[in-house]
């Protein structure tokens, strides 16, 4: 069995309107210990990241703590789009239902949830195959998770992508036989509890 756990990032300065440079926040910081705490004892092979700073800062605590290398993989960046900055929840929350609703959707310059689905898709199983039978961490970001899992779990819905809005950082783990998702589970870092997603 392959194991990948999904960590989305800790909390964000939303001040900084470039999303690839966006940094931490203060208690972004604080709470990316609790990746380092929770991956102590869990034999970890290999460490990924989209290339985003958010994404590596949060991890990068329990890299360094344990001597591991960050590789980036620009696959996992969050949904290329043509505009700047972070949309208000209202605005948002709007312009990710028409996006559930329809995976094809899209903007010019934009990628819809199909495309990015299918590279988050593509930059899995390529992991898949390298990295057989071995735990590997991803630090990625809320939407392109939401998708993945929606690939392995089509009932996963547009409301349980909304509950996570607020939730930073979180992590999923996947469990593999093969190419075969075989379960989701998903940890609530805040609260100590699991929940099966499949």
């Amino acid at each position: 069995m392959t194991t990948i756990y999904l960590i989305r990032h800790a909390d964000p300065d939303y001040n900084v309107l470039d999303s690839e440079i966006r940094p931490l926040t203060k208690k972004g910081y604080t709470d990316r210990k609790k990746i380092t705490s929770f991956f102590v004892d869990k034999e970890v092979d290999v460490v990924f990241s989209s290339h985003y700073k958010r994404s590596i800062d949060t991890i990068h605590d329990f890299a360094k703590q344990y001597d591991y290398e960050i590789n980036i993989d620009e696959r996992f960046c969050e949904r290329i789009r043509n505009t700047v900055g972070y949309l208000p929840d209202s605005m948002f929350k709007h312009l990710m239902k028409k996006l559930w609703n329809d995976f094809n959707y899209k903007n010019d310059n934009e990628e819809s949830l199909y495309d990015l689905q299918k590279r988050g898709i593509r930059a899995i199983n390529d992991i898949l195959r390298k990295y057989k039978n071995q735990k590997i961490i991803i630090g990625m970001h809320l939407i392109i998770i939401s998708v993945i899992i929606k690939k392995y779990n089509p009932q996963y819905s547009f409301d349980d992508l909304w509950k996570l809005k607020d939730e930073m950082p979180f992590i999923v783990k996947l469990l593999f036989n093969d190419y075969n998702c075989v379960s989701i589970e998903r940890y609530d870092l805040f609260n100590n509890c699991t929940y099966k997603i499949m």
